[in-house]
């Protein structure tokens, strides 16, 4: 089946943050009528932070889930630029813009994340099929792609005193600073929910760099409700 008809229906843990890639979140917002996020989803706030897992917590997770870094809110014409699977420790990169891909949310309805990923998989052998005289081997084209099993570094960053955690740096990749491995994670952001068809999307609004588009960091695991910082006294956090 070919991509095009698989988708042819197209601090410390006080607070609730949002995902953001290179930039710091805004502070908490709630729903607005001016809100990108499309009709019926919103902004949220929450106060069940004392049950919120910490950000290295998600990111390290046994359990598998699937991340999809989108533009411009919640709706079904979100379009996708990257995944990023969490599972036994560590996180697979998947790059989505560009490569002859172009998913949305939309694109998404009626199939699982697996089938998501297995577009993005099938895709490697056809762009090695069109542009192979641009890489190396095969091995080459799908490493621009697809980065397999890395192991997050988490940063604490706190402002002039030291005590206090103004943000945390998640470097997903940790031999590259693409903005597409590098998240920065403010205090006081909001948790975003929404729908698309009958997919429940929740997750994070980011803050773009100056002049890009609003990115958010999303999920369709219900059960993910909220996450915090790490604090002072996480394993495997640096201090900055």
């Amino acid at each position: 089946m070919s991509n095009s008809s698989l988708f042819s229906r197209s601090i410390s843990r006080k607070g609730l943050f949002s995902l953001g890639f290179l930039v710091l979140l805004s502070g908490c917002s709630s729903t607005s009528p001016d809100s990108d996020m499309g009709e019926g989803n919103s902004l949220e706030t929450t106060s069940e932070a004392s049950q919120a897992p910490a950000i290295s917590d998600i990111f390290t997770a046994s359990d598998r889930r699937v991340w999809y870094a989108v533009f411009d809110g919640i709706g079904k014409s979100s379009e996708i630029y990257m995944m990023y699977v969490v599972e036994n420790g560590t996180v697979t990169l998947y790059k989505v813009n560009g490569y002859g891909i172009g998913l949305t949310l939309g694109d998404l309805q009626g199939y699982d994340d697996q089938a998501a990923i297995n577009t993005i998989e099938q895709n490697v052998d056809r762009s090695f099929e069109e542009y192979g005289n641009l890489y190396d081997s095969y091995e080459d084209c799908r490493a621009a792609q697809i980065t397999d099993d890395q192991t997050p570094e988490f940063i604490l960053n706190t402002d002039e005193t030291g005590n206090n955690i103004q943000s945390e740096t998640v470097i997903l990749q940790p031999d590259t600073d693409s903005y597409t491995t590098v998240l920065n994670i403010a205090n006081g952001s909001s948790f975003v929910s929404g729908e698309v068809y009958d997919d429940v999307y929740r997750g994070f609004e980011m803050i773009p760099e100056s002049g890009s588009r609003m990115k958010y960091i999303v999920t369709r695991d219900e059960s993910f409700t909220a996450f915090s910082l790490d604090d002072f006294d996480s394993p495997n956090v640096v201090i900055n």
